[in-house]
């Protein structure tokens, strides 16, 4: 089977260096990216950033993208320009596009598909595999961020009982999924001489599997930004001189942020009260003061409350948002391995609940890795994103295993080959 390379709808596939080509599918964020060679004989071509770029081996398309880069060379001699074309997939597309919406109690697949419609990248993108019904989330803020970085973010904030992925395929359609739910490869691997229908063998001297244990994390502690406190009442007896009162903690008087200037009362008689910005009373009854040094708050009061009079001032203050979580079953196997998490965009004790409940998914088992070289008589589907079977007869194995990468690389006589790496939990 040969190599097609369309460039802006032309078949390009008779000027192509098939051992320059290089495709690397990843699962994350960083989208698939390729890199081929276009020996121009006649001297008259051009590329441009954005042309289309397609790659596909028979009726399997393998990249889909546009191109960010193209070099020219002319190392190869007078009669032939060498055109080097660096391209991205569509994920490129979703890394600058910018979005800024606030959802509450929406479940994550109708947060992306509503990203996706209301701040459509310059290229269309359509969510046919978006998985329905995945986790709700309470509260979920995007605050002028790419549709890349929104996406990262649901899945880490995500309640799913299993790590949620995502990645955009060469036609330009969005996967979202938890993975209960990864598609099947077309295909099983197996180190087995006769390999029967459904079965491929992969090269034995590149194979290795392992059990790794080093982000082993199944007790998490997650400090989050803050949250306003409920109004807090705090009371003291005047004693005829003194003026000054310290409060139990530092009110939030940000408005924009639903902070308030205290609320103060002396014997039951409102008082105003504003911040002390060290220009004085000015008028006012009481200011609201703080340490620089140590950030402590009080109250000061023009005239001193008289003795046996009652003080009570009203106000709010930012709690920190802290989270503990733990998978037990882990615990209990493998002891505690504990791990603290920093982020304050989180607002919300449950979307805290949320993030370190994500993280426990991904992180509270041991994760088996593997890699191997698809044989190269193999034709078809296969890249990253999709589930399948492993088998090494000889070490025992045999494991589902979610395809992270997949790095193909052209070869003499025009094939393709599909150097995996393979992920599962132990």
């Amino acid at each position: 089977m040969t190599v097609t390379v369309t460039v802006a709808g032309y078949d390009l596939s008779a000027f192509v260096d098939v051992s320059s080509v290089q495709i690397t599918q990843v699962l994350t964020r960083r989208g698939d990216t390729a890199q081929l060679d276009i020996l121009d004989t006649t001297l008259q071509m051009g590329f441009l950033p954005f042309q289309r770029v397609t790659i596909t081996d028979g009726t399997n398309t393998k990249f889909g993208g546009a191109i960010t880069c193209a070099r020219q060379m002319a190392h190869d001699g007078p009669s032939i320009n060498r055109w080097r074309l660096s391209c991205q997939d569509d994920s490129y597309y979703l890394q600058h596009t910018l979005a800024n919406k606030k959802y509450s109690n929406t479940t994550v697949d109708a947060i992306v598909k509503d990203l996706l419609a209301n701040f459509p990248p310059p290229v269309t993108i359509t969510t046919n595999h978006v998985q329905s019904g995945l986790p709700g989330i309470a509260f979920f803020n995007v605050h002028h961020n790419s549709l890349a970085d929104a996406f990262d973010r649901l899945v880490k904030m995500s309640l799913a009982s299993t790590y949620l992925m995502w990645d955009v395929d060469a036609s330009g359609d969005l996967h979202f999924f938890d993975q209960n739910h990864v598609p099947q490869a077309d295909i099983a691997l197996t180190d087995a001489a006769a390999a029967g229908a459904g079965w491929v063998n992969y090269r034995r001297d590149t194979f290795w599997y392992e059990t790794d244990a080093s982000q082993l994390a199944n007790s998490v502690t997650f400090r989050g930004g803050t949250y306003l406190s409920a109004p807090y009442r705090q009371t003291w007896s005047g004693n005829g001189q003194q003026g000054s009162f310290t409060l139990d903690y530092k009110p939030d008087t940000d408005a924009s942020a639903g902070g308030s200037i205290p609320t103060v009362t002396v014997g039951g008689a409102a008082q105003t009260v504003v911040l002390d910005t060290g220009s004085g009373f000015g008028g006012n009854q009481v200011l609201v003061s703080f340490d620089q040094a140590t950030q402590a708050a009080s109250l000061q009061f023009a005239t001193a409350p008289g003795s046996g009079v009652a003080v009570v001032a009203t106000y709010v203050f930012d709690l920190p948002v802290l989270m503990r979580r733990q998978n037990n079953a882990s615990v209990a196997q493998y002891g505690a391995w504990q791990q603290y998490v920093v982020d304050t965009s989180v607002k919300t004790q449950s979307a805290a609940a949320q993030r370190a409940g994500a993280m426990l998914s991904q992180f509270a088992l041991p994760l088996a890795k593997a890699e191997v070289d698809v044989a190269l008589t193999y034709v078809g589907t296969l890249g990253a994103g999709q589930m399948i079977e492993l088998v090494n007869q000889q070490c025992g194995i045999a494991q589902p295993m979610i395809i992270t990468d997949c790095r193909i690389t052209g070869q003499p006589g025009g094939r393709l080959q599909h150097q995996l790496r393979l992920a599962a939990f132990a």
